[in-house]
């Protein structure tokens, strides 16, 4: 509060909940221990050990404000002697401990809070998540001399004989979900949780317990519509005094709206173990790529800075595109294997046919494009004032070729297939099944080999993700189309809450805007990426694995 320790707006309204209830919460029936909070912060730091480099083997020693969430928790009481917080709200950013802390806090209630037959649970969307924290826990267990004596572990689960009670890991997706006599439960990542329907069942099952506990972690994400940020929205409410809640403890750690995410003096605000466990070099890195790679600032200010964020963002800027703008010889490319891809449009889109040429073996050269276009020659001068672009111009010049009346004859695309292939030696033509059938048939009957891709997350993101990689590391020859270029500035990135991505229209203008030939270059690559070449890629769950 005297402003020596860099904080949030909200970390500061929880110190002045804190500092205020001192004075007035015995009027409304609550007291602090501190004996009952030394109780907790010193079973911590005796008896727990870190399990990770650089701090394996030593004790676990809390932060301060480590200190503060512990000690607000267990030292808060109701007039009858319980516990005072019920539910817990951690937001922070990755790497401040949360899932530790979490697990030591389990531990703590397991076994030294006085309860019999205490049931304690993580949970999360999936069982492999929900063990996180409970491998944390089991891992303290295993280094506590003390713990040991009286902690047995099993494969799943850990427990405590002599009062009979138990630690285990449940997902959204396991079998015993329901029917539990909750202790303690925590939520583990809960903005990737699509429903509150583990939250729900985890909280009704804690109406038998004196003082049971719903201990939320999550760091912010994309899905502003989800429980997650309905929940946070709820506690900053009660943070600012608009609801009232005493039996929730809130501490949320993340940027304020005016800071400026790129000045590092601000970061601590997110992370408040910066200069602790966390060294501001790994900070200072993954800023830059986010300033280089506006993808990368979404991931950054969710992640690190624990900002909610939009979940589609401008994809490869212009001056990055631009390494890759050399002239494309067509006559040496004359011969050389590559692969199509093919978007076909409805009447008011463009058409794209791009070719992509990898390397030749042993070389440095670069990938090379040779992009083509068509549109519906009437009306022309009706679409360029909508689009805001030159089409006429475009057509005059050769980029963009035009079909007779109001609609894309997809005869001419496939005749054009065909004349190139005397050209260059197409392997496949890749093309989205989506209103496409008649063309693949026509191409089919021609000889060539026709790979439908649908264009969804799973597939689209391991192409997706090679095609930044490839063109942020200069590696892409696209000639300077303008065309490609335009639509280059027009595509947005939408990543969804496990990483996945695929390009998309700019959701903040609804008309005027074109990635046809980004989808079809990134449709081409997908296969380019399946051959052996000297920087083969292929698929493996979804991610990209570069040889």
């Amino acid at each position: 509060m005297a402003g020596e320790i860099v904080t949030g707006r909200l970390v500061r309204l929880a110190c002045q909940r804190h500092l205020r209830d001192l004075k007035t919460g015995k009027r409304r029936g609550i007291y602090f221990d501190p004996e009952a909070a030394d109780h907790a912060i010193r079973f911590i730091e005796l008896y727990l050990y870190h399990w990770k480099d650089p701090w394996a083997g030593r004790r676990f020693l809390l932060s301060p404000w480590q200190k503060f969430i512990v000690g607000s928790l267990f030292g808060w009481r109701r007039a009858d002697g319980t516990r005072r917080f019920r539910k817990v709200y951690i937001g922070t950013g990755k790497k401040t401990g949360k899932s530790a802390l979490a697990a030591a806090i389990a531990l703590y209630m397991l076994v030294a809070d006085g309860e019999r037959g205490a049931e304690v649970y993580s949970t999360a969307t999936k069982q492999e998540q929900a063990r996180c924290v409970w491998e944390a826990a089991m891992k303290m267990v295993k280094r506590s001399p003390e713990l040991r004596q009286h902690v047995q572990i099993y494969r799943d689960s850990l427990a405590v004989e002599e009062t009979d009670s138990k630690f285990l890991a449940l997902g959204a997706d396991s079998d015993t979900l329901d029917g539990n006599n909750v202790y303690l439960a925590i939520i583990d990542e809960y903005h990737a949780h699509k429903t509150p329907g583990v939250y729900d069942v985890m909280n009704s099952s804690t109406v038998a317990r004196d003082q049971p506990m719903v201990f939320v972690i999550t760091t912010a994400g994309y899905n502003i519509n989800g429980p997650c940020h309905q929940e946070e929205q709820y506690c900053i409410r009660v943070l600012e005094g608009i609801a009232t809640n005493d039996e929730y403890f809130i501490y949320i750690a993340q940027l304020d709206e005016k800071d400026d995410w790129t000045d590092e003096a601000v970061w601590q605000k997110a992370n408040p173990n910066i200069g602790i466990t966390v060294d501001i070099t790994k900070y200072r890195e993954a800023c830059q790529e986010a300033i280089d790679q506006p993808r990368k600032q979404n991931e950054f200010r969710c992640k690190q800075l624990n900002q909610w964020m939009q979940q589609q963002v401008r994809w490869i800027p212009y001056h990055v595109w631009q390494k890759g703008a050399g002239h494309v010889s067509w006559d040496l490319l004359k011969g050389r294997e590559c692969w199509a891809g093919l978007d076909l449009s409805a009447n008011i889109d463009i058409t794209a046919l791009v070719l992509w040429f990898p390397p030749a073996p042993d070389t440095d050269e670069k990938h090379r494009l040779l992009p083509f276009f068509w549109l519906p020659g009437e009306d022309l001068r009706e679409r360029s004032l909508a689009d805001k672009v030159d089409y006429e111009g475009w057509a005059r010049e050769g980029y963009v070729d035009l079909c007779p009346g109001y609609d894309i004859d997809d005869r001419y695309v496939a005749l054009k297939v065909v004349e190139l292939a005397k050209e260059f030696h197409i392997r496949e033509v890749v093309y989205d099944p989506h209103g496409a059938r008649a063309t693949a048939k026509e191409l089919m009957e021609h000889g060539f080999e026709i790979v439908e891709m649908p264009q969804n997350l799973q597939r689209f993101s391991p192409p997706s993700k090679e095609f930044e990689r490839l063109v942020t590391a200069g590696r892409v020859n696209h000639g300077g189309n303008p065309v490609l270029t335009w639509m280059m500035d027009c595509t947005d990135c939408y990543t969804n809450p496990t990483g996945l991505i695929r390009p998309v229209k700019p959701n903040r203008q609804k008309s005027g805007k074109r990635i046809d030939g980004i989808v079809a270059a990134i449709m081409a690559l997908s296969r380019a990426m399946t051959q052996e070449a000297p920087e083969r890629a292929h698929y493996e769950d979804n991610e990209i694995l570069v040889g």
